[in-house]
C-alpha cells in the first residue's frame, strides 16, 4: 500500500468517526416552553455526551432565584430535583455543565405551571471571554515558540545564547497564563462574573475535569523548559513533548475517535506545529547556512504531517462542507486556512529563494524579515485557534426521546438516547416517593407482532436507573413499562409510550 493510499484510508476512517466536542442539549422533560397542568418534581436534561453539572439556578414567579442543590448525573443525563409545591406561574432553570473535553456549555429551560406565562431567564454575567482568550494565546505561544525553541536548539545544534531572553520570557508568561487560566476557566464554568476570580470555588471548578490536567501540565512543562539546555537533550525534548500531550488532553479532539485515533492525530498535529514554530526564534538570529538548510529539509516532512493531520481533524469536526461558511466554527477555520496559506508561501520563498542565496548581499536581512513575518502569522493563527474555545464545532444533532411513565399514584421519566433504531441507552428517573431495590424495563409493540424486550436496569445514582446497549429494531411508537420492586412483596408498574425514529 502506497503512502498516499494510507493517508486516504486514514482520512476515510476519521470521517466515519462520530464528532464530539462541546456537549449539546438534545432533550429535556419538560420540554422547553412547556405549559404543565401540575408541577414537576424534577427536570431532566439529556445531552449527547457525558457531562458534569456545574451550576443550576431556578427562577420562580416574582423573578426570585432559588438554590438548586439536588442534582444527579448519569453519563449524559442530568436530573435536577425541584422544590416541593411549586405555585402556578412561570419558571426558568439556568443550567451550566462541563463537557468531557473541558468546555462549559449553558442554557435556560423555561416552563410554566398552570399558566402560559414564562419566567424571565436568569440574569447571567458576561463570560470572561477576553481574559480567557488572551491566556490561551499566551499558552499556545509559549508551547509552540518557547518550548519549541528549546527543542529546536537540540535538533538544529544551536547554542542556548542568542534568543535565550525572548524564549525565557515566553516560558515565564506561558506558565503564569496557564495557572491564571485555571481561575478564568472556573469562573466561566460556574457562570460567575470576573470578580469571582478571588473565590476558591472558581479555582476548584477550573481544576476539575480535563482542562485542569492541561493547564497544570503546560505550566510544569514551561517551568521545565526554563532549566533545560542543549546538553540536556532528554530534558529539552521532554518539556515540549509533555506540553503537547497536556494540550491534547482537553479540547475538541480529546474525547473523539475510536481507540484514541483522533487524540493521536491531535498530538501529531501539535508536534508538527511545535517543530515548525519552535525553530523560528532561533533562526531569526545569525544561524549558519548549514543549519538553515537542515531546517528546510526537515520542514518538508513537518509541513506534510501538519497538512495531513489538519485535513483529517477538519474532516472530523465538520459534518458537511457548507459548514465552512455557514457556521462560526467553519468561518474561523477559513481564516486559519488563509493565514496558513500565507505562512506556507513565506516558507516557500525562504527555502527556494532566500536560503540558497544567503551569500548574496542583503539576503540574510530579507530572510530575517521573512522569519519575523512568519512569527507574526503564527501569533495570528494562535489567536484564531484560541477563539475556538468559545465556538462549538458543527455536527449532526442526535435526538433523545423523553417520556413520562405513570401509574395510579405516581410518575417517572425515561430517556432514550439516541431515540433511533439501533443501540441506545435508557435512563429512568424515579421520584422520591417511588423507591425501588430492583427495576426492569420492558419495551413492547404488540401491533407489530414483537414480543416484549426486557432488560434489568442498574442503579446509576439516587433515583436513577440505567440500561446500556438497548436495541429497538423498528421505528414507531413503543409501549414502555417499568417494574419497580421494593422488598419481596411490593411491586409497582409505571407505563407510557415513546417514539423511536428510523
Amino acid at each position: 500500500m502506497t503512502a498516499w493510499r494510507r493517508i486516504v484510508l486514514l482520512l476515510a476512517t476519521l470521517w466515519a468517526v462520530p464528532a464530539y466536542g462541546h456537549a449539546a442539549l438534545i432533550g429535556s422533560t419538560p420540554a422547553d416552553g412547556a405549559v404543565l397542568e401540575e408541577a414537576p418534581r424534577r427536570l431532566l436534561l439529556v445531552f449527547d455526551e457525558a457531562v458534569s453539572p456545574a451550576a443550576m439556578r431556578l427562577v420562580v414567579p416574582g423573578n426570585r432565584v432559588v438554590a438548586v442543590d439536588q442534582v444527579q448525573q448519569s453519563d449524559g443525563t442530568v436530573a435536577v430535583a425541584l422544590p416541593d409545591h411549586l405555585s402556578p406561574g412561570g419558571y426558568a432553570l439556568s443550567w451550566r455543565v462541563v463537557s468531557d473535553d473541558g468546555h462549559p456549555v449553558g442554557g435556560t429551560l423555561q416552563f410554566a405551571v398552570g399558566s402560559a406565562a414564562v419566567a424571565a431567564a436568569v440574569a447571567t454575567p458576561g463570560r470572561p471571554a477576553a481574559p480567557l482568550w488572551l491566556s490561551l494565546v499566551a499558552i499556545y505561544a509559549a508551547v509552540a515558540l518557547g518550548l519549541g525553541a528549546v527543542a529546536a536548539r537540540v535538533w538544529l545544534g544551536l547554542p542556548k545564547a542568542g534568543m535565550a531572553a525572548p524564549v525565557a520570557a515566553l516560558l515565564i508568561i506561558g506558565s503564569a497564563a496557564a495557572l491564571a487560566s485555571l481561575g478564568l476557566q472556573g469562573v466561566d464554568v460556574l457562570g460567575l462574573p470576573l470578580a469571582a476570580l478571588g473565590l476558591a470555588a472558581s479555582w476548584q471548578a477550573g481544576l476539575a475535569g480535563s482542562y485542569g490536567v492541561t493547564a497544570l501540565g503546560v505550566a510544569a512543562a514551561c517551568a521545565l523548559g526554563l532549566v533545560a539546555a542543549p546538553e540536556r537533550r532528554l530534558l529539552a525534548l521532554a518539556a515540549p513533548a509533555g506540553a503537547v500531550l497536556a494540550l491534547a488532553w482537553s479540547g475538541h479532539g480529546a474525547t473523539q475517535g475510536h481507540l484514541g485515533v483522533v487524540p493521536a492525530v491531535v498530538v501529531l498535529h501539535l508536534a508538527a506545529v511545535v517543530l515548525w514554530a519552535g525553530a523560528l526564534l532561533p533562526l531569526a538570529g545569525a544561524a549558519p547556512a548549514a543549519v538553515l538548510a537542515r531546517f528546510s529539509r526537515v520542514m518538508s516532512f513537518a509541513v506534510a504531517l501538519l497538512l495531513a493531520t489538519g485535513v483529517a481533524l477538519a474532516a472530523v469536526q465538520l459534518d458537511r462542507i457548507e459548514a465552512l461558511w455557514t457556521t462560526d466554527y467553519g468561518r474561523l477555520l477559513l481564516v486559519k486556512l488563509a493565514l496558513v496559506a500565507v505562512l506556507l508561501g513565506l516558507g516557500g520563498v525562504n527555502r527556494w529563494r532566500l536560503v540558497p542565496r544567503l551569500g548574496e548581499g542583503g539576503r540574510r536581512a530579507w530572510l530575517r524579515r521573512s522569519i519575523l513575518a512568519e512569527l507574526a502569522l503564527m501569533l495570528a493563527i494562535f489567536g484564531v485557534v484560541a477563539a475556538w474555545r468559545f465556538t462549538p464545532p458543527p455536527r449532526p444533532a442526535e435526538r433523545a426521546a423523553v417520556a413520562v411513565l405513570r401509574d395510579d399514584g405516581g410518575r417517572a421519566e425515561i430517556t432514550l438516547n439516541p431515540a433511533r433504531v439501533g443501540p441506545m441507552a435508557a435512563v429512568l428517573a424515579l421520584a422520591a416517593d417511588s423507591p425501588a431495590d430492583q427495576v426492569t424495563l420492558s419495551f413492547a409493540w404488540p401491533d407489530a407482532g414483537l414480543e416484549p424486550i426486557r432488560r434489568d436496569a442498574v442503579r446509576a445514582g439516587a433515583g436513577l436507573w440505567r440500561v446500556d446497549g438497548l436495541v429497538l429494531p423498528l421505528a414507531g411508537e413503543w409501549t414502555v413499562s417499568a417494574d419497580l420492586r421494593s422488598g419481596p412483596f411490593t411491586q409497582r408498574r409505571l407505563a407510557g409510550h415513546v417514539a423511536i425514529a428510523p
